[in-house]
């Protein structure tokens, strides 16, 4: 169940979104120092999330390797 304060913060966050992303641009830091896909100015997002994956040390072996092969190689 939302509660009234809830609600109120749902509701200011969408009244705030369409211009966050500008609000973020306006600062002029880069994507590498943001260190995040999402926001990203080319837009790449889905791009970036798999390049990150694939980079990750976590997926570099077992798994990982078995299933880049499946998918990737």
């Amino acid at each position: 169940m939302i509660t009234g304060f809830e609600s109120e913060y749902i509701s200011l966050i969408k009244s705030v979104r369409d211009q966050a992303v500008p609000l973020v641009d306006a600062l002029g830091v880069p994507d590498e120092k943001l260190n995040s896909s999402l926001g990203r100015y080319d837009g790449s997002v889905y791009e970036d999330y798999v390049k990150r994956a694939m980079n990750d040390p976590m997926n570099s072996s077992g798994f990982g390797e078995a299933t880049r092969k499946k998918f990737y190689d």
